[in-house]
């Protein structure tokens, strides 16, 4: 059953409401738009404490060349601001805020989203599980808050 990458990120806002928010999550949503395009949207649930971030997607097979970052921290909310990178398999995230005490607010926060053109029977086709990797969130003094990541596919 092929799912919209709508019916994901509604799915993912769902699954992030009715989990405790004790720690802030990563949620990456995986789906395809087209037969030449796969979508990675990129979310946060912040337990209302965070103040900066960093992950990495890894996708195995990325062909750096397939993959479009400008719209991958695009979605932060006004006084953050972000930067994605790619590097062999992964997709790096960093993010922070512009004022010395800027927190996002608790809820689910849209980060970006990460296009990747493929060619269904191409080589440049990522195989394998796209995850996230060393979810990183720190408050307004640097301490850590507890991170966890979840990945939603179609």
């Amino acid at each position: 059953m092929k799912l919209s990458f709508k019916a994901c990120c509604a799915s993912a806002f769902v699954i992030a409401l009715s989990s405790s928010v004790n720690a802030s999550e990563v949620v990456a949503s995986v789906a395809t738009a087209g037969r030449a395009q796969m979508v990675i949207g990129l979310d946060l649930v912040s337990d209302g404490t965070v103040s900066g971030f960093d992950f990495k997607v890894r996708i195995p097979g990325l062909d750096i060349k397939s993959a479009n970052l400008k719209t991958c921290a695009a979605e932060l909310p006004k006084g953050f601001t972000g930067q994605c990178s790619a590097v062999g398999d992964m997709v790096y995230v960093i993010a922070s805020g512009d004022a010395l005490n800027s927190v996002l607010p608790a809820g689910m926060i849209p980060v970006g989203k990460i296009y990747l053109r493929t060619k269904i029977e191409s080589a440049s086709r990522p195989t394998g599980t796209v995850e996230v990797v060393e979810a990183n969130m720190s408050d307004t003094t640097g301490k850590t808050v507890s991170a966890i990541a979840k990945i939603l596919s179609e």
